[in-house]
């Protein structure tokens, strides 16, 4: 289990390096896009990210252990996790087969593709949706950024008040920003009315995506299964949410194909229904997490 007073600020950390990275890659590619056309922006990033490999290649480490550090996950597996997995040190076939479809992985996954479909449908989508409303396609992807750099700071409340005010209630806490996701979809539904306003609301909407991304795979995965099989739920959560982002390039391109006012619209009301279920889904997990704890409390 991660301790208690550090795992939100780990969880700030890891969030924090991926927002930026992802506001580093929209930026080199809208720098790109504007002196240079289109193919250099694909290329260009391509470039970047062998460059990126190859760091990771030469520098990446897998544990605090590696390094010297001390471990920051505990161990001793707590008797309030979640879903009950042997600790053992592999994880068996027939073991990772029935963490895969234990109701609360199973809801894990679900929620997730949610956040990987509407985070991925603006990251794909909102500079397109932008530049239809007005804008210029390289003032459309610096617009559209907005959206991460929100999400950075989303990132960092939410692993700040995870210990702070939640407890470590991560379900909870997806649950608050689930209610802010609703809020922000209909704003931009209701005052969307200019693509600055409609940038602008999509940044709330980042504020509150990016901190449940984060937590699902990474906190979350271990509070449920242990430190053994942290490894695998968050393997199988990412597996399901990763079939968002495909499934969103389908969809909104649909709804877009014959009338794309039409289909901003639709894809805006897609959006604020997932977050519904998404909140739905965390106020389950959040009850089911509390039992689970309740029941292993000492009297």
């Amino acid at each position: 289990m991660l301790r208690p007073h550090e795992r939100g600020t780990i969880m700030g950390i890891w969030s924090t390096s991926y927002m930026v990275g992802n506001i580093l890659v929209k930026s080199l590619g809208g720098l790109l896009l504007d002196h240079y056309g289109w193919r250099w922006s694909f290329f260009g990033l391509t470039l970047a990210t062998v460059g990126v490999w190859l760091v990771v290649y030469w520098w990446q480490r897998n544990r605090p252990e590696d390094v010297g550090l001390p471990p920051i996950v505990d161990p001793i597996a707590p008797e309030d996790r979640t879903v009950e997995a042997s600790q053992a040190t592999s994880v068996s076939f027939s073991e990772y087969f029935r963490m895969a479809f234990n109701p609360i992985v199973l809801s894990m996954g679900l929620a997730y593709f949610c956040i990987k479909f509407l985070r991925y449908a603006l990251d794909s989508w909102l500079p397109a949706f932008l530049d239809i409303q007005g804008m210029d396609a390289a003032e459309a992807s610096y617009y559209s950024m907005i959206f991460d750099y929100t999400g950075v700071g989303g990132s960092i409340v939410a692993g700040w008040v995870l210990d702070r005010f939640f407890r470590g209630n991560w379900a909870m806490l997806c649950f608050v920003m689930g209610l802010g996701m609703v809020f922000g979809y209909y704003s931009v539904i209701m005052w969307g009315t200019s693509p600055v306003n409609t940038a602008i609301l999509f940044g709330l909407v980042g504020f509150m995506i990016y901190g449940p991304d984060t937590l699902l795979c990474g906190a979350a995965a271990v509070q449920v299964a242990g430190v053994r099989n942290g490894v695998a739920v968050a393997g199988i959560v990412n597996g399901f949410g990763s079939i968002g982002p495909v499934v969103q390039e389908e969809i909104i391109g649909l709804l877009v194909r014959d009338d794309v006012h039409a289909g901003i619209r639709d894809s805006n009301r897609l959006a604020l229904a997932m977050s519904v279920l998404f909140a739905l889904l965390m106020l389950i997990l959040s009850f089911k997490v509390s039992k689970r704890r309740t029941s292993h409390s000492p009297e």
